[in-house]
């Protein structure tokens, strides 16, 4: 306890205090992705992005509902961050991936390489 911080404030049932305690703040983060946004909160990771037709199609990508928490190794100061940089970046390129399938479905990538095998694509054009 800080000399700061008031003394309702040390006890387990500290919420009816009505002070701010770290455990009560949310913790929320975001990355943009292909026409959207992915938000994480503590448990839960969703994207949300718009396709050719202009619809918002959403995804949960992470549901940590039963609230595990990390265990063992993955508690240990320097390698938690190790961990969570980790799961960050997996996390993003899964969102990333999502967000280009949605983007630019699969019919449209074949038309893109028939486009650029015809000739017809930026490489082949006019210059040539």
């Amino acid at each position: 306890m800080s000399e700061h911080e008031p003394k309702c404030c040390a006890a387990d049932d500290a919420p009816e205090c009505g002070h701010t305690h770290a455990r009560d703040t949310s913790l929320y983060g975001g990355q943009a992705v292909i026409e959207g946004v992915m938000m994480k909160g503590r448990r839960r990771a969703v994207v949300a992005c718009r396709n050719p037709k202009g619809e918002i199609v959403s995804k949960v990508l992470l549901d940590d509902s039963d609230g595990k928490a990390a265990k063992g190794i993955r508690r240990l100061p320097f390698l938690r961050g190790f961990f969570i940089l980790i799961d960050s970046v997996s996390l993003g390129i899964q969102a990333l991936n999502f967000s280009a399938e949605v983007a630019m479905p699969e019919d449209e990538k074949r038309k893109g390489k028939a486009a650029k095998a015809d000739g017809q694509g930026v490489e082949g054009g006019e210059g040539k």
